[in-house]
């Protein structure tokens, strides 16, 4: 440890004020010293001393300077009680007072907070505020400081306590000294795990502190008063400046560590410069100085451990090569360092310890133990240690001692000593290299006390080194010249004594300049390394020098690291010694070159080194080149050099030339290598060569252009293919041994080689090759069975992938084994199998297309049974139920609908129940028709069609009351609704005239399904009857609801209370809400008054059925009429057309359509060419104005007054209307509905429309509605309401001229198609009809005509007709498009009379509208 004076400031005495330096400060980068010196602050340029700023602020001495961390203010405390804000630029901006002396300022390193102390109180000052906080104190406070975290403040009193206070200045720990407390100061080292307080006393002391307030260790007597206290290097060392005038190195524990500088006067402050080695000092005669520290490096280096000194108290050994480390804690000031071999020498204070290395057979143990201790103070200015003794080296003495501490021997030189290093040697025997300050170069032996002069140098010695063998000597002088000598030493008679001596006899042999270290390889005789002029030359042999950029000094060499000091870091460089073994390979110096690659070379030069050596016969050095590098491929080629040379029998050419032939192409160069071959005569091994290395193109040419003839040459070929294919077994290159299998026509070889390896594409290969003879039908077995289980295994996968939520896409490789297997099953013919497949892994289009090809009965029956499990497994219940039906199961598909529907009420899901139940209806019809067929002709047909009728029925009005009920529950349950009123009271009233009984023992005509609640029905009916002005039917159904138990006691109050609500109002409904009779003309009451005798929806007069629409659900202008006996349906069809029927003939006055103008409206001209407004004889005129009129007339009294009544389901006559043959004639076809059943299931009826202003319509369900409502709701839902066909298959009955809506054509019945599917399921949240538009339930007035043809269907009409739509709806779950789009869906309810095609482009007349207007 070295000091040097950097600068230094006397500053004279100013204001007859003592000029005496008591603080200083560094502001927080380093460059400016402020010193308080006198009254004066003084602003210093840190590194040069030139005085920046005087400051005037203070009238009396200033006593503490404190520098915030921040680098932007610092402040001055002084004996006038001023407390004095500077900015960094040396400009006051604030100050503030005490009522005493200012003794101490700090700076929190954290909030900028300043604290001041004086003798009766401390302050604190923040940016931030604008007045101080003060607090009292009981004893003088003489220093301060903040810890790093600037959480407390340590307070250091005249009494001796020390006060550690919080940021608001409460008091948390108090530490009791004997001692004025003058200095204290905290470690500001961040590794520390606590925080320590270092508190100097005026008893001469220095103690430690945790936060706590515990003591750390003992107190440091230092025999004088410390009067300041700073750490520095990172709080690694404490420095203690006080009245003994010098500073002092502490290390952080305590230690003594020496003094660093003295001074003439005493020091009152001490302070390290930020980032710098550098130390600050302020004295009594108020000089200010600042002094450079050093610290020397002590190290010691052996081989590859390297120990140096660490904190001045540590010992570091680190492993160059394996960078391992330990660390030896000495706690006392580390002067010297010796090592050599498992020996550890350290020289402390006032001891000598010796360490070995616990376990000396392990080289890479790093644990060292004491050895021994010698506690003796010997001075020496170098150290060395050999086995079991230490050197000591003074000036010109050389002493030896042992590990007891006895002297042994001791060399008084002649010089200087400059250079020292143990070369080795046995045990106590050990000899020594010195270097001297004359140039002479000694040998000693420990156990000799006469050194052996090696070399006497001109220029005084620097450094030195022998090489490996003793037989070099290398020499570094003052010069920096670099000398390398030869040593070789004969023995002579010396003359005076008589006795042997050894006289060494030098030799030059290199000579460089600008070195300054030198260092032998200790693995390599001929080679060495010197640094100098910031470079690194290595020197091998008699080559030249290879140089390259590096710094520092070299002081080790072992075999390719370099071990450079720089500055005070040991640094290990790899030298590549390549260029030295190749130096050496191209003098043909093979020894050489593999010394030199033991020494550390790449594997590529070991590898060029051994061919170098195998092509000179040098197979000893080529064989442990290759073991090094363990090429075993290069060991078998030098086992096939020796043994072809001992085989040679005497042919040493030929030998020579197969070797050559083999290093040829070891080396890469085939085809000179086969020339070679073929030149010894040996093409088999040029053929081997090349299928070694799959060049099996190459070996076919070389045997098909060495071969004798052609048959050697065609075994030749297959033998080369034959070593093709087993080598690549060998190599596990299946997919090439398989082709080449493949090549040689051995299918079964290469098939098991591509399955093996999963190899599919290759393997669909072979299946495309093999004849579908029954020779391959084995192999195309198990061929299949291979993609049949790569099907699987690919399924699987997808599915796990599925269940763990994992991104997968195993699809391509499933589709693509799939193809693979189909491909296989179509060359076999076996049809059935690929159906299992298709089944197995849901690929149900192929599997239908399949099945249809083969036209099996069973096969398709168990391709449609297996898809509707799948779509059933997969919630496509309507497609599984369509695939059951195509399957001929139809029982199957009644089952899953009925557990459908009972799953939809469970759920209140009734609009899907509703479609549910309509589709159980047509499935019922279906069954029943194709029953009927079988049975036809036989007895009991009648009960069969009374049980059918019967189920049919039920379905059917199920269907119905639950689309009814859905509506009345959503408005019941949900706040608001989107029907009105009028429309919800309607739906309300058919569903008590449905399911709810009259009176309370009885029963209602249908029994509702399970979960449909009575009391819903009559809460919405009651609420909207109420709103509508029907108060008899209220009161009639509070009554109801109060006969009725109900769960909810508040339900059942506030029904009570709304009953009584009522009561207030009038006795009778509105008139406008009683239901007339539209064939009677008499008025009906409601369906709660007492005055209907009848439960069921028919006129109680006349005992007609009323119709209503079921969109509004509102009575319609349509009564049933009956065929008088003798008419059927064809012949009735028939009659209706003739009305509609144009004349053949037009003449003048009519129109191309063959529509007479008349005043009042259009006429019909039925014969005759008469002009408008006479009538002929015999002619027939129909009027819009008179004779139609006339001709409704007659038909509506027929209507009202024949038939005979018969008694109805109510027990009172209902009248049959029935029509005759001319009554038929006298109806337009535009009245007349003809409503046929699905699968005949009820006979038709026939419907007339009495106001044809009212655009009813037939819809696609069986249900009546006004068509401007049904073809706005499928505008809207793109559906049509019930029966949930699609907007592109199920358009509006037409009701314009030309149509009788319902009707099918009597010639016709057979033509029509099927319709496909009826809706779907997922379809129910679109079915709300009931938008607030002006609709449902007003009056309306005026026509609507929609032109176009009729899209509305037929009834099922065969078994075929019935298999072909459900195939239709089943390629609709398969996405089966351009099936769908060859099929036209039509109603199963009925269809047109007459087309416009068939009349002939002539269009009858509307009649006119008679009557009131609806």
């Amino acid at each position: 440890m070295r000091t040097t004076l950097t600068w230094s400031d006397s500053v004279p005495e100013r204001d007859d004020v003592r000029n005496v330096c008591y603080n200083l400060a560094f502001n927080p980068d380093g460059t400016q010293l402020v010193a308080g010196v006198g009254t004066r602050v003084l602003v210093y340029d840190a590194m040069d001393g030139d005085l920046l700023h005087s400051l005037k602020g203070h009238k009396d001495a200033v006593y503490c300077i404190a520098y915030a961390n921040d680098g932007k203010r610092f402040a001055s405390g002084s004996a006038d009680k001023n407390v004095i804000i500077w900015t960094s630029k040396a400009e006051g901006i604030l100050r503030y007072s005490h009522d005493d002396s200012i003794q101490a300022l700090s700076y929190n390193p954290v909030t900028q907070q300043l604290a001041s102390a004086t003798a009766s109180d401390f302050g604190l000052w923040s940016p931030e505020q604008k007045s101080v906080t003060k607090q009292k104190v009981g004893s003088k406070v003489l220093c301060l400081a903040w810890t790093n975290d600037g959480q407390y403040l340590a307070l250091g009193h005249y009494n001796g306590n020390v006060s550690i206070r919080d940021k608001s200045g409460m008091e948390k720990v108090l530490i009791e000294k004997s001692a004025q407390v003058w200095c204290l100061t905290w470690n500001p080292s961040r590794y520390e795990t606590y925080d320590v307080l270092a508190v100097g006393c005026f008893n001469g002391t220095v103690s430690f502190y945790q936060l706590s307030g515990a003591q750390l260790g003992k107190e440091v007597k230092l025999g004088y008063d410390p009067l300041s206290l700073s750490y520095s290097t990172d709080g690694e060392f404490l420095n203690v400046g006080g009245t003994n005038r010098k500073v002092q190195l502490y290390s952080k524990e305590g230690t003594f560590l020496g003094s660093t500088t003295e001074m003439d006067s005493w020091i009152w402050c001490v302070k390290p410069r930020p980032r710098h080695n550098y130390l600050a000092m302020g004295c009594e005669d108020g000089t200010v100085a600042v002094h450079q520290i050093s610290f020397s490096t002590v190290h010691g280096l052996y081989r590859d451990r390297y120990a140096y000194r660490e904190n001045m108290t540590d010992v570091v050994v680190q492993n160059l090569l394996s960078e391992q480390k330990v660390r030896i804690r000495c706690r006392d000031c580390v002067k010297l360092i010796a090592m050599y071999k498992n020996r550890l020498a350290v020289q402390l204070t006032d001891r000598i310890i010796i360490y070995e290395v616990e376990n000396s057979r392990d080289s890479g143990n790093m644990s060292y133990r004491v050895f021994t201790k010698i506690p003796q103070k010997l001075e020496c200015n170098l150290l060395v240690v050999t086995s079991h003794h230490f050197l000591l080296c003074l000036e010109k003495k050389l002493q030896i001692y042992t590990f007891h501490g006895v002297k042994e021997r001791e060399w008084n030189l002649d010089s200087i000593i400059r250079y020292i290093k143990v070369i080795g040697g046995p045990r106590r025997r050990e000899s020594i290299l010195v270097g001297l300050k004359n140039g002479l170069v000694l040998k000693i032996f420990i156990n000799n006390p006469f050194p052996v002069e090696l070399v006497k140098h001109p220029v005084a010695v620097r450094c030195l080194d022998l090489s490996a063998s003793r037989q070099k000597l290398a020499i570094v002088d003052e010069n920096a010249k670099i000398y390398v000598y030869n040593l070789k030493g004969s023995f002579v008679k010396n003359p005076k004594t008589g006795e042997k001596q050894m006289l060494m006899e030098a030799k030059e042999l290199f000579l460089d300049e600008g070195a300054t270290s030198v260092a032998w390889n200790s693995d390599f005789e001929d080679m060495l390394c010197y640094t100098g002029r910031n470079t690194l030359n290595i020197k091998t042999g008699d080559f030249p020098v290879h140089s390259q950029k590096l710094s520092g000094f070299v002081v080790g060499f072992m075999s390719s690291k370099i071990f450079c000091l720089h500055y005070q870091t040991m640094e290990t460089i790899d030298v590549p010694q390549s260029v030295s073994m190749n130096r050496y390979l191209e003098i043909g110096d093979y020894k050489r070159a593999y010394q030199v690659a033991c020494l550390g070379v790449s594997e590529e030069d070991w590898r060029h080194l051994g061919m170098q050596a195998l092509q000179q016969n040098q197979i000893e050095t080529a064989r442990n080149a290759f073991v090094r590098i363990c090429d075993i491929k290069s060991i078998s080629l030098l086992s096939y050099v020796e043994q072809e040379l001992v085989s040679s029998s005497g042919n040493l050419g030929i030998a020579k030339k197969l070797v050559k032939a083999k290093m040829l192409a070891f080396q890469g160069r085939y085809q000179e290598a086969a020339r070679m071959y073929a030149e010894c005569n040996r093409v088999e091994r040029a053929m081997e060569m090349f299928s070694d290395l799959r060049q099996f193109e190459e070996a076919k040419q070389w045997a098909e252009q060495y071969s004798h003839n052609k048959e050697a040459q065609v075994e030749s070929v297959r033998e080369v293919i034959q070593r093709q294919a087993q080598w690549s077994e060998e190599v596990n290159d299946f997919e090439a041994a398989g082709e080449m299998y493949m090549k040689a026509k051995n299918y079964e070889k290469a098939a098991a080689l591509f399955i093996h390896q999963n190899l599919n594409n290759k393997l669909i290969e072979i299946v495309r090759i093999l004849p579908s003879s029954a020779g391959s039908q084995k192999l195309l077995n198990t061929i299949a069975a291979h993609f049949v289980k790569s099907c699987d295994a690919h399924a699987a996968k997808a599915s796990k992938a599925a269940t763990q939520e994992v991104s997968s896409s195993p699809k391509d490789g499933d589709a693509i084994s799939f193809s693979y297997a189909k491909e296989v099953f179509v060359k076999m013919d076996d049809l059935s199998s690929l159906v299992e497949l298709c089944i197995k892994h849901a690929k149900w289009d192929d599997a239908i297309s399949i099945a249809k090809q083969k036209n099996s009965k069973a096969m398709i029956s168990k391709v449609y049974i297996s898809h509707a499990r799948w779509l059933a497994e997969n919630d496509q219940f309507e497609a599984a139920r369509k695939s059951y039906l195509l399957a001929g199961r139809p029982e199957e598909a009644t089952q899953m609908l009925e557990e459908m529907c009972d799953n939809a009420i469970t759920e209140d899901r009734y609009l899907d129940a509703s479609f549910y139940f309509y589709q159980l209806a047509m499935d019922t019809a279906m069954i029943y028709e194709e029953e009927q067929h079988e049975l036809k002709g036989q007895q009991g047909v009648g009960n069969f069609q009374k049980n059918f009728q019967k189920k049919f029925d039920r379905f059917y009005h199920l269907a119905e009351v639950c689309y009814a009920y859905h509506y009345v529950l959503q408005s019941v349950r949900e706040p608001f609704t989107d029907a009105l009123p009028s429309v919800l009271y309607n739906m309300a009233c058919f569903l008590v005239l449905k399911v709810v009984s009259r009176e309370t023992q009885s029963k209602p005509i249908l029994e509702p399904p399970k979960g449909m609640s009575t009391v819903t029905i009559l809460q919405c009916l009651a609420k909207y009857a109420e709103q509508m002005g029907a108060y008899n039917l209220a009161r009639f159904v509070y009554n109801r609801l109060g006969s009725l138990n109900m769960c909810n006691p508040k339900h059942q109050e506030n029904n009570d209370l709304l009953s009584l609500a009522v009561r207030a109002k009038p006795f009778k409904d509105r008139e406008s809400l009683l239901p007339v009779c539209f064939l009677c003309g008499s008025q009906n009451p409601n369906v709660g008054s007492r005055q209907s005798v009848s439960s069921e929806d028919v006129c109680h007069s006349c005992g007609t059925k009323f119709e209503r629409s079921f969109a509004t659900f509102e009575y319609l202008p349509v009564v049933e009429f009956h065929l008088a006996p003798g008419i059927d349906e064809r012949e009735a069809i028939h009659l209706l057309k003739e009305a509609c029927e144009p004349s053949s003939h037009p003449e003048d006055g009519m129109d191309s359509g063959g529509m007479a103008h008349h005043g009042g409206g259009y006429g019909y001209d039925q014969g005759g060419g008469s002009s408008a407004g006479e009538v002929d004889e015999g002619q027939q005129v129909l009027s819009l104005d008179t004779d139609m009129e006339e001709a409704s007339k007659l038909v509506d009294q027929q209507l009202r007054q024949s038939g005979n009544g018969y008694p109805s389901a109510s027990g009172m006559s209902q009248m049959q209307s029935v029509i005759g043959r001319e009554e038929l004639k006298q109806m337009h076809a535009s009245e007349v509905i003809v409503h046929r059943w699905p699968g005949k299931i009820h006979k038709t009826k026939f419907f007339r429309v009495l106001d044809p202003d009212a655009q009813v319509m037939l819809g696609s369900c069986g249900h009546f509605y006004e068509q401007d409502e049904y073809e706005m709701f499928l505008l809207e839902k793109g559906i049509a309401p019930f029966s949930r066909v699609p907007m592109d298959q199920s358009s509006a009955e037409k009701m314009d001229l030309g149509y009788v809506s319902g009707m099918l054509e009597a010639e016709g019945d057979s033509d029509g198609d099927v319709a496909e599917s009826r809706g779907a399921s997922d379809a129910s949240d679109a079915l709300d009809p009931y938008r607030s538009k002006g609709r449902g339930g007003k009056k309306r007035s005026g026509n609507y005509h929609m032109d176009g043809e009729n899209q509305g269907g037929t009834r099922f009409s065969s078994h075929s007709k019935k298999v072909e739509a459900a195939a239709a709806l089943v390629a609709n779950s398969l996405e089966n498009q351009s099936y769908r789009q060859n099929h036209k869906v039509e109603s199963q309810f009925g269809s047109v009379v007459m087309k416009p095609s068939q009349m002939g482009g002539a269009i009858p007349p509307r009649p006119q509208s008679r009557g009131v207007q609806r």
